[in-house]
């Protein structure tokens, strides 16, 4: 059964990537995946709770490629950048999916994954706490705006090559870090 669910999900994605959010219907989506449609209300409901299990899905992809990015040491600037990198490949390489998680380009979805990205959120947060302490909230954000900036930046007018990105990235956090010291 999870094979199957990640095999309509993927090809979920691969039709977004083709057509776009925005266009996507049930129909479309159960040709795409060879279900029709009353399967897919009667498996999710929605075509926006579909997209509600794709987005949550998404984001424990991106949580698992933050923990795969941190290396031995903990909390430290090398560790928020080796995330942020994380993030910025994310983006790059799940183009559709980074829509629909960030509700861009179209990609409308219903304000179910909170938690789930609040979770996320904390793999984040625990690097730029230490980093100021007592506005713990406007640092957030602050950090949030420049990598998703970033990866938006990078990913849609393909300014750097992934070879460079590491090290663009690695500037961009410690400028971050400096303006906020």
């Amino acid at each position: 059964m999870i094979v199957e669910s990640e095999r309509i999900i993927d090809s979920i994605i691969q039709l977004a990537d083709k057509e776009g959010w925005s266009r996507m219907t049930v129909r479309s989506i159960s040709k795409k995946i060879g279900y029709s449609t009353i399967k897919i209300y009667s498996d999710y409901g929605s075509k926006e709770n579909l997209l509600l299990e794709i987005q949550k899905g998404g984001f424990q992809k991106i949580n698992k490629k933050y923990n795969e990015a941190k290396i031995e040491g903990g909390i430290n600037e090398e560790n928020l950048v080796n995330v942020s990198c994380a993030h910025v490949l994310f983006s790059q390489e799940n183009k559709a999916l980074y829509d629909l998680m960030y509700s861009l380009n179209g990609a409308n979805c219903i304000e179910g994954a909170f938690e789930t990205k609040r979770k996320v959120a904390q793999v984040i947060q625990q690097f730029l706490d230490p980093l100021h302490p007592y506005d713990k909230n406007t640092i957030f954000f602050h950090y949030y705006a420049l990598i998703h900036g970033l990866a938006i930046t990078i990913r849609d007018i393909k300014l750097l090559k992934n070879n460079d990105l590491s090290e663009y990235v690695r500037l961009a956090i410690q400028n971050f870090i400096k303006g906020i010291n």
